[in-house]
């Protein structure tokens, strides 16, 4: 689901493992877009571009737009019925 693999990103980016940070969100990028969450899409697709880049902090200071856009969607019927369908 899209909060254990936030999770697993954020682990990964404490562990430094860029190569887990760049699948994960390329892995959230893509599930933001089947949602039609496109700010969310679009915020993944910076950090995989910047995870590539291994640019750490810029990553860490960038993920509290990713729990901003995560708050506003919590409420979202579509958000819900994507984190039903698939085991949240």
């Amino acid at each position: 689901n899209a909060k254990g693999l936030l999770e697993q990103f954020e682990q990964s980016l404490d562990d430094n493992d860029m190569e887990a940070v760049v699948r994960i969100s390329h892995t959230l990028k893509g599930s933001a877009g089947n949602i039609s969450a496109l700010r969310l899409a679009s915020l993944f697709k910076e950090l995989e571009k910047t995870a590539r880049a291994e640019k750490i902090e810029k990553i860490k200071s960038d993920i509290k737009r990713v729990h901003a856009e995560f708050q506003k969607l919590k409420n979202d019927t579509l958000f819900q019925e994507f984190n039903v369908n698939h085991g949240a």
